[in-house]
């Protein structure tokens, strides 16, 4: 549903700037920057937040599921070359809210939605303060989303279309068969993964277990590839007597993890020897895991 209201549009302006996440691009961004492309009239500066910013940071289901910075800075320079192939385009990372909105002189106008009206005259407080000349403020009216937020009123926040629903609603629509779109290293091969830690009998294994069978994804106990690091045979195995000696051995030749676990527990030195040589072969043994849960 559209609910939009335009301001000053019927003006055009030579520079002109606006700033966002543009994660997902969705009819709500398209619309703001449709409209950004056509009321400029030669640049146009748009300033995208980083991957690790706290602008990013305090945006829900974002620290893995945010698409990379490079890919939403690509969609961006797409679909405004579609908009207005002419326009001169500069997209530029940004790392807080006003980017350099408050620093370019040449800007003529900002482009804003209704929801971060406050956002347009916090620039223009902070250019006159540091001489420069107010910006023109071209409001947009928020895009409702009728399927998720069926009963929002028009122009409402919790109502319109949004990044975070769709993050939302791709993690809980996580099927198996799609993990390699979920992958943000899809060129190697690798799945989108989601990890459960926890303190000792916390619930780990059952939690993640029960999340696995619901949205029909891969398991992997990385508690189960530990113990096999021990288990006579493996790369590790060696690597542990090398270091600890034969006097851990039990008569089947296996290690008895009592002897280590006195060994080293008391001792931080010891430990992380054992640490250095168990974490990297369990890395290894979750990659090979992976794979073949990929190409399965």
């Amino acid at each position: 549903e559209n609910n939009t209201k335009f301001e000053n549009t019927e003006q055009r302006y030579r520079d002109v700037v606006l700033g966002g996440t543009f994660d997902r691009l969705h009819n709500g961004h398209k619309l703001l920057l449709t409209t950004a492309a056509l009321v400029a009239s030669h640049r146009l500066l748009i300033g995208v937040s980083g991957d690790q910013t706290d602008l990013v940071n305090k945006k829900a289901f974002s620290s893995e599921l945010l698409q990379p910075l490079s890919y939403r800075m690509a969609y961006l320079h797409l679909f405004l070359k579609s908009i207005n192939p002419t326009l001169k385009l500069e997209v530029v990372e940004i790392s807080d809210a006003f980017g350099p909105s408050i620093v370019d002189k040449e800007l003529d106008a900002v482009v804003i939605t209704t929801e971060s009206e406050k956002g347009g005259h916090a620039v223009n407080e902070r250019r006159l303060a540091k001489g420069m000349s107010s910006l023109s403020v071209v409001k947009v009216g928020l895009v409702m989303d009728s399927v998720l937020h069926p009963n929002s009123k028009n122009d409402s926040v919790d109502g319109k279309v949004s990044s975070t629903d769709k993050r939302q609603h791709e993690l809980l629509h996580f099927r198996f068969s799609d993990l390699r779109e979920w992958s943000r290293t899809t060129l190697n091969g690798f799945p989108y993964c989601i990890g459960v830690t926890g303190g000792i009998a916390s619930g780990k294994s059952t939690g993640a277990q029960y999340i696995a069978k619901k949205i029909n994804a891969g398991y992997i106990d990385c508690d189960k590839l530990g113990h096999a690091c021990y288990t006579k045979g493996s790369k590790a195995y060696d690597e542990i007597i090398n270091e600890f000696g034969k006097d851990l051995l039990t008569e089947e030749g296996e290690i008895d993890r009592k002897k280590l676990g006195a060994i080293v527990f008391d001792n931080t030195h010891q430990l992380k020897k054992l640490t250095d040589i168990v974490w990297p072969n369990i890395a290894e043994l979750l990659n090979n895991e992976l794979k073949q849960m990929v190409y399965k």
